[in-house]
């Protein structure tokens, strides 16, 4: 059943049902690529100084997460994930669209995003390249690798 209602909220402390979102988008990263090579972040990693995450709710159900990190003047897209049975409704590109405008709020000049070039993650592909993000070098402490694609938006 599609939401007919989507709050996005600045989680100041992850809910167990986040936490336990992020716990599944681990094991998932994990099914399609070499646990070596993955960059989730944990709850812990995503509470911590410098990312903010947030949530994508309808009443009481968590219908997805986003976080954002903090690089100086530009900030990082992490951990964007939609709930399995809310993929498709339109979740994905709320919380992108969030995160993009609470990025120009701050003040960042521009945002970066890693993910896998991987058939498991082509529809988000599809949503950043839609939105604006284009491939790009590898950024921060991120290496050159076949197992990660790099994208950057302008603000």
């Amino acid at each position: 059943m599609r939401p007919t209602t989507i709050q996005i909220t600045l989680e100041r402390h992850l809910p167990a049902d986040v936490q336990l979102a992020i716990r599944h988008h681990i094991l998932e990263v994990a099914e399609h690529m070499p646990s070596h090579e993955s960059n989730a972040y944990d709850a812990e990693e995503l509470s911590a100084d410098g990312i903010r995450l947030w949530s994508a709710r309808n009443d009481d159900s968590l219908l997805g997460i986003v976080a954002l990190k903090n690089m100086g003047n530009a900030g990082e897209v992490k951990s964007m994930r939609v709930l399995p049975q809310y993929v498709g409704q339109g979740i994905g590109r709320a919380l992108l669209l969030h995160i993009i405008n609470e990025a120009k709020r701050i003040g960042y000049h521009k945002l970066y995003l890693e993910t896998a070039p991987i058939p498991y993650f082509l529809k988000a592909i599809d949503l950043y390249t839609a939105n604006g993000f284009v491939d790009c070098a590898p950024f921060g402490d991120y290496r050159p690798s076949p197992f990660h694609r790099y994208f950057s938006l302008d603000l």
